[in-house]
């Protein structure tokens, strides 16, 4: 292989890697502070053409350029997928970022993640039917996940007004052993609260 060549694979492997560790950056973000509610009154409507978002950063526009030359190389990349669409979304490009996690979730239907990430986008725009889809998805695709159930809690509460939902949604956050101490917690803190 000769050393050209050895450094774009290199640079296409650092890509990846810098693209997933967005990702994971913003799905800390997410965990950290689990509330959808909290994300929701966060983010900046879209205008009804979805358009209503900044541009990209120039470190976003980099990544992303780089990242989309990769796709073309690799379009069956599921995590590239995820952090182009984790890219768009950290923008408010909801429209983009639904096209790459329809893609993702076509891709790989059993994978939670991409159906996961459109309930948080569905979310973000206020089609919280759309929203509630796509985490009952998540569920079928990782029954029991905690932050998933947790997500479909705070929406069926606050945006649906489903409170019975929310309510089994946060008991089995409360008694899941593999949801993380903080998270129920805000699970127990949601079932005192609830109506």
């Amino acid at each position: 292989m000769s050393n050209t060549a050895r450094m774009r694979s290199h640079a296409g492997t650092f890509l990846v890697c810098a693209a997933a560790l967005l990702l994971l950056a913003g799905i800390y973000q997410r965990v950290a502070n689990p509330s959808l509610a909290f994300h929701l009154e966060t983010a900046a409507p879209a205008d009804a053409a979805g358009h209503d978002h900044p541009p990209l950063t120039p470190e976003d526009a980099e990544m992303l350029g780089r990242a989309m030359a990769h796709l073309q190389k690799t379009p069956e990349d599921l995590d590239l997928l995820l952090s182009i669409a984790a890219i768009f979304s950290r923008n408010k490009d909801w429209i983009n970022a639904v096209g790459f996690l329809n893609r993702a979730v076509h891709l790989a239907p059993s994978d939670m993640r991409p159906h996961y990430y459109l309930g948080i986008a569905f979310a973000s725009q206020g089609d919280y039917a759309k929203a509630e889809q796509a985490f009952e998805s998540a569920l079928a695709a990782a029954p029991g996940n905690p932050e998933t159930m947790f997500s479909l809690g705070v929406l069926s509460r606050y945006h649906l007004g489903k409170p019975q939902k929310a309510a089994e949604m946060f008991r089995a956050v409360a008694a899941s052993p593999a949801a993380r101490e903080d998270l129920r917690k805000n699970a127990r803190e949601q079932i005192a609260t609830t109506p």
